[in-house]
């Protein structure tokens, strides 16, 4: 393992494509011109003082795992919370204390929430209410929330759904900062062990199928001439 270094904003965003760069800004607040180099775009983000906090949750899990292995630290974790509490400890920053967010009455999500939709990690990038007016009779108006997929196997895929017509969707409740949080795996059923006999001894007596008594067979009656 290399030597571990102190992990920074500029060291974080030095890993970064340009295009994240730039959509990790426009989340942060920040303006920042598209047609700038990738060193300039990096100074600029760099230059605002922002705190290693306020950056590293809205990283992806490879690109925080990646800042971890630039900084000569493990990489191995999955839970993105862990890779961020590592690179902060490093950092010499304390971890943010986690905040709840006020949640609107009718539940929708808000942007840089956390949500669980078709059964992926998705952050919401902007939602967008209806301003259309029900008809008698008519299908409800449904809000329009644009996504970005967080799952390893499709990280990065955009995605737009009506989120009142979405079945099973739900915002999660973050663990850090909205991002820390990791959907908690769904156990899988498993088969009934079987039991293989050790050789020398007598297998098992069979199950009976059925545990219902049987009924007394007829008895036979035999005529006679």
């Amino acid at each position: 393992m290399s030597t571990a270094s102190t992990p920074t904003v500029a060291t974080v965003l030095a890993a970064l494509r340009k295009d994240r760069i730039l959509e990790t800004g426009r989340r942060l607040n920040l303006t920042l011109p598209a047609t700038a180099t990738k060193a300039d775009l990096a100074k600029r983000v760099a230059a605002v003082r922002l705190p290693l906090a306020d950056l590293l949750p809205h990283l992806r899990r490879d690109e925080l795992r990646q800042a971890c292995q630039d900084a000569g630290l493990p990489a191995e974790a999955r839970a993105r919370s862990a890779l961020i509490e590592q690179l902060l400890t490093a950092a010499g920053e304390a971890a943010p204390t986690p905040k709840p967010r006020p949640r609107t009455a009718d539940g929708l999500p808000q942007p840089n929430d956390l949500v669980v939709v078709r059964q992926r990690q998705y952050l919401v990038e902007s939602v967008q209410a209806s301003t259309g007016v029900r008809r008698p009779g008519g299908p409800p108006q449904a809000t329009r929330v644009s996504l970005v997929c967080l799952d390893d196997d499709a990280q990065g895929r955009r995605l737009e759904v009506l989120w009142e017509l979405e079945l099973g969707a739900r915002v999660v409740e973050p663990a850090r900062q909205g991002l820390g949080a990791d959907r908690p795996s769904t156990p899988r059923p498993t088969s009934a062990p079987t039991c293989t006999p050790c050789a020398g001894t007598a297998s098992p007596p069979p199950t009976p199928a059925c545990s219902r008594p049987r009924s007394a067979p007829a008895s036979t009656s035999w005529i006679t001439s």
